[in-house]
């Protein structure tokens, strides 16, 4: 029986979470096949984040309100801007509790206040573009409210849509694109995240058709232009999340302005034996769906991608790099943090009926779906040299990583080796066939590789930053300027 709730609730915002900045209402979407299903949604309000004037530890100079192209200058701001300080990690239950000491005693934030490597440029410059310049701005205040050149009401809206097996906590994420002039918020879909009745409930992150989120795209967005009037709209999709978002978006670009891709998963991957035939992979999928849909598959994971985002360890790594010194507090180096229950590891299990939505959708861009608004796709294609900077070009290293498993050692026994350089390109997805179908959607697509991990958000300082610029400089190429 499916009962769904079309209704535009009047919001209740709660404090969320992640802490002060961050509101959240859980909304009741009625039931799918599989259950009761329901939606949360995410809101920043810079005027309440005493953090909000510090989006990221390394910026660049474009990250100003609409967007603004870059002079290739950076600025780095003191240590607790760095994301995931202990300060901000402590508000959330769930690391309080496994933290009980860190989480006594809050990071301190004191602007100025730098380690003896914080003001180490020389360092960092050898991985930013050539003739990039630092500029230190240690006594920036980190609230908004302290900082008069804040934009005081936003240009435009921004809704940011999480991957498989994820849900949204990249408070630095909605900081730059509140400092860019957005209203910004995040959706956790159905039976993720904070939707979720937990693992033992329900089937983690099930939906047996992508195009079913269009309820939590419109309710969401429903909800957006009511306290937004008149404002643009950008959707930002991450993986699976990008891949729900450009096939909504092909189908209701009336409600959108753009659309926001990070390394989204637009193709099935022909470099893997269970996708080179994807039509004879969804009929596959299809029978098992009819006979269990929420049964697991078995899959092996590598854990790799985890492990590029669990932090540097000198055992297997080796001695910090010297850009990275300056960063020692940052979650790239201590490791980024994400609800157990919520982000499960080393993964979550693939079942039937998932898995036959994703190639469904797959197939729905290769069968000729055309994108209707101005796309942006950014993916991690460009692995670093031994000091981090430009190596590979982006088709090159994409062509070589989708060959990566016929040369995993047929031994079950012996894993794929660990290398750091895998923290600076996608392992997740071979990005020259998501750029191919990307092309495929028509001329409003565009690409771009940068260097950074299959979450871009969660890549290097140096990385976000170039992640930031890019965003900037398209927003401001790309939006309607007042």
């Amino acid at each position: 029986m499916l009962s769904v709730n079309t209704e535009v609730p009047t919001l209740a915002w709660v404090p969320d979470d992640l802490g002060p900045g961050f509101l959240a209402q859980k909304i009741d979407l009625g039931e799918d096949r599989d259950g009761p299903i329901s939606m949360t949604l995410v809101r920043h309000d810079p005027s309440t984040d005493p953090h909000a004037n510090w989006p990221d530890r390394l910026l660049p100079n474009n990250i100003v309100p609409g967007g603004a192209l870059s002079d290739g200058s950076y600025v780095l701001l003191p240590e607790g801007a760095s994301p995931q300080i202990e300060e901000e990690l402590a508000h959330q239950a769930s690391w309080s509790t496994t933290h009980p000491e860190a989480a006594s005693s809050a990071f301190e934030t004191t602007p100025g206040k730098e380690s003896a490597l914080g003001n180490d440029v020389e360092n960092l410059a050898t991985v930013l573009p050539e003739g990039a310049e630092i500029h230190l701005d240690l006594d920036r205040p980190a609230r908004v409210q302290d900082a008069p050149a804040q934009p005081s009401s936003p240009s435009f809206a921004v809704l940011y849509v999480h991957g498989w097996n994820d849900y949204f906590y990249q408070t630095h994420l909605a900081r730059v694109m509140s400092a860019l002039g957005a209203a910004f918020y995040a959706v956790d879909l159905r039976r993720y995240g904070r939707s979720s009745r937990g693992a033992n409930n329900e089937p983690y992150g099930f939906v047996r058709n992508l195009n079913d989120y269009g309820l939590e795209f419109s309710s969401a967005l429903d909800i957006i232009n009511a306290e937004h009037p008149g404002l643009p709209v950008i959707m930002m999709g991450h993986s699976t999340g990008g891949l729900s978002t450009a096939l909504w978006a092909a189908k209701n670009p009336e409600r959108l302005a753009c659309l926001l891709l990070i390394s989204p998963w637009l193709r099935s991957q022909p470099g893997h034996y269970f996708f080179k035939k994807p039509r004879f992979t969804r009929a596959v999928l299809r029978a098992g769906t009819r006979v269990a849909p929420t049964k697991s598959l078995p899959m092996a994971s590598l854990n790799l991608y985890s492990r590029s985002i669990s932090g540097w360890h000198e055992d297997a790594d080796g001695p910090l790099p010297a850009y990275l010194r300056p960063f020692t507090g940052d979650p790239a180096v201590r490791g980024w943090w994400a609800n157990p229950a919520w982000k499960i590891l080393p993964t979550a299990p693939y079942r039937f009926g998932w898995l036959h939505a994703i190639v469904s959708g797959h197939l729905e861009i290769m069968d000729g779906l055309q994108a209707a608004v101005p796309t942006l796709v950014l993916s991690g294609a460009l692995p670093s040299n031994s000091e981090g900077g430009p190596g590979e070009d982006c088709g090159a290293t994409a062509k070589r990583l989708a060959t990566w498993p016929h040369n995993v050692p047929k031994d079950p026994g012996i894993p794929l080796v660990w290398d750091p350089q895998m923290r600076h390109f996608d392992m997740v997805l071979a990005t020259h066939y998501m750029h191919e179908a990307a092309r495929d959607m028509g001329p409003l697509m565009e690409t771009r590789c940068l260097s950074g991990v299959h979450d871009l958000t969660l890549s290097q300082p140096h990385e976000r930053a170039e992640l930031w610029r890019a965003i900037s400089e398209w927003l401001h190429k790309t939006l309607p300027q007042s």
